[in-house]
């Protein structure tokens, strides 16, 4: 993710073409924060903006060095690309073969297919239009994908692919407009990625024309005469404070990248502008932020693979031992991908030597990539009950996505997905049950227990929102409010005698950030807060349409995938203990309790007992994934759901309890 070295801060100035150490320094400052974020190190929670500083100290290399190159005459399309093989390919390569090799072990049949397209889109410098169109609700978790992380270097090749001519023609037909058209290129992208963040979040962060205009600053900068002015260390180290500020506040959560990139992008231009001589420039060049900046590709290229592998066998989040271990580990592996990979290849060799290495390391990808993707995985690897593990995650997570096609769905006036089927027998229904995924993972013992008690009734879920009014997720971008009201108007014009409320409330609480009244969360107890008003809301909402409301409370679920743990032989722990769960969820369960709703269930009472079980009694997973319940999790339910019911129909109560306190089950 990082140009050449020499970088130009005044272009047609010789002393230009000096290496500035105090930019290696804001690598250092650009790497190391996405590495804690992504190791976990909470006090790095906006860590991840490490990524948009990279955007803009690559184009302001690679502009300074094309723009110098254009002018002399002395450019040529081939040497920069030349360049750019030596530049990524060594450590790209041999991360992705370190990584094909791991994942042999670790990799489950159908994680490691898509492994083999993550290789070829890596190859094709497309992964990031690869995880945009994965991006959806039901798609294979960030945590499985080792090679998440290269969506970045794709976005760069790709700009690499279309500014250097864009540059040519300006340079040789528009010289004196060239720092106007580059502004006008920052202010539009900047627009288009504002308007498309708050409709399509994912295509804002993955695609190139709503992140060229970080890089395109990185351009201005290196197109203008650097600053040394008697305010130069002021804005320098005001610019350092517009990095480190959003990585210490900002949130994984925020709508990203849009105008809150703007600081983190501001202040490594302000540093790249007018930091040369100065204070900040002597601090940014001391040894130790140096020698970061110098491994920073290698480091960006191998902690991710090694955070999700040793996720994968040890369980994430990673407990404190474990990230100590993956941050040194993608250290020493990062330095000795340096030393002896990066080093050595980026300038030995000549121009024939690099196009042969460059076409055998992309022709090796492609084809590791065929093998895999052909071989479905390759599931030889595993035993018959391994993948008979995986098999029912797979098919038990495919018919909850089918779930949301049922043949009696109904159109309740908004337009993104939300599942609306029949459940029981066939009639006007005279119950409604609102909720997210969870509650349409609940359908077949939903139906069950209501063709039992001949109640016809209706399921309205919508994937990753609870049935709040008013509660919106800040990465939905208001989809949540919207798809709540939308239930609500339903309810008033069907006018069912009761409804139930079903959620994620795990998720609700500790996941994501939300939006209620105007207000952002951002912790655990803005969060609660936001969920208690809306929850109280809501109730009052229904209450006074005349309909008796009943709660599920949070069905207690598993640390991670249970049939992958076990397919897998992970080391992660699976269950949460009955004190755990119940402590998770003391303040929220206090303010169900003080609404009085007409009826409350607990799945806790059912599956937990000191701990709270994953499996059923021969071992089948209760869930499919770490929280949708599958058909055996189902079958345990039931009869909950069946009391739920019974008491808001006919005003009775029964229990119903099971647990097991062994290992997995």
């Amino acid at each position: 993710m990082h140009g050449s070295r020499p970088e130009v801060g005044q272009v047609h100035s010789p002393e230009a073409l000096r290496y500035r150490p105090e930019i290696d320094g804001l690598r250092a400052l650009a790497v190391l924060p996405v590495i804690l974020f992504h190791a976990g190190v909470t006090v790095f929670s906006g860590g991840f903006v490490g990524v948009d500083v990279f955007f803009v100290i690559s184009g302001f290399l690679i502009t300074g060095i094309l723009y110098r190159e254009i002018s002399a005459g002395k450019f040529s399309i081939l040497n920069f690309y030349e360049r750019r093989i030596r530049r990524l390919f060594p450590a790209l390569f041999a991360m992705l073969a370190a990584s094909s090799a791991i994942g042999w072990f670790i990799l489950l049949p159908d994680e490691f297919a898509a492994f083999g397209r993550q290789i070829l889109a890596t190859c094709l410098f497309m992964s990031n239009i690869l995880f945009w169109s994965e991006d959806g609700y039901f798609d294979a978790e960030s945590a499985t994908k080792p090679l998440l992380h290269t969506w970045s270097l794709a976005v760069e090749e790709q700009y690499y692919i279309i500014f250097p001519l864009l540059l040519w023609l300006m340079v040789r037909y528009a010289r004196s407009a060239i720092r106007p058209i580059v502004m006008i290129g920052i202010v539009g992208s900047l627009v288009v990625n504002e308007l498309v963040l708050h409709r399509f979040p994912s295509t804002a962060f993955f695609m190139l024309p709503t992140r060229a205009w970080e890089l395109l600053i990185g351009a201005l900068v290196a197109l203008i005469p650097a600053y040394s002015g008697r305010y130069a260390a002021m804005l320098a180290w005001a610019g350092v404070g517009a990095i480190l500020i959003p990585v210490l506040t900002f949130q994984e959560s925020m709508l990203f990248p849009g105008i809150a990139a703007l600081p983190p992008c501001a202040g490594a231009a302000a540093i790249l502008w007018a930091s040369r001589g100065t204070s900040c420039a002597v601090a940014l060049s001391s040894r130790g932020l140096r020698f970061f900046g110098l491994i920073s590709y290698s480091l960006y290229l191998w902690h991710w693979p090694i955070i999700v592998f040793l996720g994968l066998k040890f369980g994430m989040p990673m407990s404190p031992d474990l990230t100590v271990v993956a941050i040194l580990l993608s250290l020493a592996v990062a330095t000795a991908s340096w030393r002896f990979v990066e080093r050595p290849l980026r300038k030995g060799g000549g121009k024939p030597f690099v196009w042969s290495f460059g076409g055998a390391c992309l022709t090796a990808g492609m084809s590791v990539a065929a093998i895999l993707i052909a071989g479905n995985g390759l599931p030889a690897r595993f035993t018959s009950m391994q993948n008979r593990m995986v098999d029912l995650s797979i098919r038990e997570g495919a018919a909850m996505e089918a779930a949301y096609r049922c043949a009696a769905a109904h159109k309740i006036g908004i337009r993104k997905k939300v599942g609306v089927c029949d459940v029981g027998p066939g009639g006007r229904p005279r119950l409604v049950i609102l909720g997210d995924s969870e509650a349409m993972a609940l359908k077949p013992a939903f139906s069950a227990a209501l063709e039992r008690s001949d109640i016809p009734a209706r399921l309205i879920s919508k994937p990753g929102c609870p049935p709040l009014l008013g509660l919106d997720r800040v990465e939905t971008s208001r989809g949540c409010a919207a798809a709540s009201a939308a239930m609500a108007a339903y309810v008033r014009a069907v006018k069912p005698a009761a409804i139930i409320l079903v959620a994620n409330w795990r998720n609700v609480l500790s996941a994501k950030n939300t939006i209620f009244a105007g207000r952002t969360s951002y912790d655990a107890a803005s969060r609660l807060d936001n969920v208690t008003r809306a929850l109280s809301r809501t109730v009052a909402v229904y209450r006074s349409m005349g309909v008796r409301i009943g709660i599920v409370r949070s069905l207690p679920g598993a640390t991670t995938s249970v049939g992958r743990a076990v397919a897998r032989s992970s080391l992660a722990p699976l269950h949460y203990t009955l004190a755990d769960h119940r402590a998770a969820f003391v303040p929220l369960n206090r303010a169900i309790d003080a609404l009085r709703p007409d009826a409350i269930v607990d799945p806790a009472d059912i599956t937990c007992r000191s701990l709270c079980a994953v499996t059923d009694a021969a071992g089948t997973p209760l869930y499919w994934d770490a929280s949708h319940p599958g058909a055996a999790g189902n079958a345990v339910l039931e009869p909950m759901l069946a009391t739920l019911v019974t008491k808001l129909f006919n005003g009775h109560t029964a229990h119903a309890t099971i647990g097991h306190d062994d290992g997995r089950s």
